[in-house]
């Protein structure tokens, strides 16, 4: 019969313990005032997952408990809980992903740059085992990596459709209601925020039409000659 593995608890000093350069979580204000509270009245509970610094000795990076780690710093605790796993920069990355699945959110580009990365070291295969992602998931995130927000066009040519200085009287607003996942609306969120960063002025339904308007050209000639059409019938209505 095969023994379980026993995890030692440590007691590290704060000092030596330091954040990873990759982890994508993030969370709300109203949560670290929560886990702050919990943490000055409690302490660490939960014992913080870490890794030996191949960089320095006697010195340990964060896998996972980051915010718990900062938290008691920023409280002035000396000394915290940790487990340390014998772990390569590629598995804490995997580890520090799936347990991120269960506490804040992940930002959706610096979750795919950590895929992108992974994917050098492991089969599609793990990785979806390992993170629980589906193949367009993990294809999703990595794309929006590699995709060019410079190429998306922000003239007012290409948007004199939705031109806030045009005074033609809007014939009809509609609103549409697409079913997406949580991923998938992550996804859409930090496009348009990201696309928003780079002009102020650019706003939501600008941001959607010049995504939609980049996709589309990449359809035939034809097809997309036939959307051109369509918007001009519109506007003429």
């Amino acid at each position: 019969m095969s023994k379980e593995k026993t995890l030692e608890v440590l007691q590290v000093s704060i000092d030596a313990l330091s954040e990873n350069d990759y982890n994508p979580n993030v969370v709300t204000d109203d949560d670290m005032v929560k886990l702050r509270g919990n943490i000055a009245m409690f302490g660490i509970r939960q014992p913080i997952i870490a890794r030996k610094n191949p960089d320095k000795e006697g010195t340990y990076v964060i896998v996972d408990g980051e915010h718990r780690w900062s938290i008691a710093k920023e409280l002035g605790l000396k000394i915290v809980p940790v487990v340390v796993e014998e772990l390569s920069r590629e598995e804490a990355m995997l580890e520090t992903i799936s347990m991120n699945k269960f506490r804040g959110e992940n930002d959706s580009m610096k979750l795919g740059k950590v895929l992108k990365e992974l994917r050098g070291h492991f089969t599609d295969s793990i990785l979806l085992e390992r993170l629980g992602y589906t193949e367009e998931e993990l294809d999703s995130f990595i794309e929006l990596v590699d995709f060019d927000f410079n190429s998306l066009s922000t003239s007012e040519d290409d948007l004199s459709d939705f031109d806030e200085k045009d005074d033609t009287p809007i014939q009809m607003v509609n609103d549409f209601v697409v079913p997406v996942t949580l991923h998938q609306l992550d996804m859409i969120e930090t496009a348009l925020k990201v696309m928003q960063r780079a002009d102020e002025n650019f706003d939501r339904p600008k941001a959607l039409y010049a995504i939609c308007d980049k996709y589309l050209s990449k359809a035939s000639d034809a097809d997309y000659q036939k959307v051109l059409n369509r918007a001009t019938d519109l506007n003429k209505a």
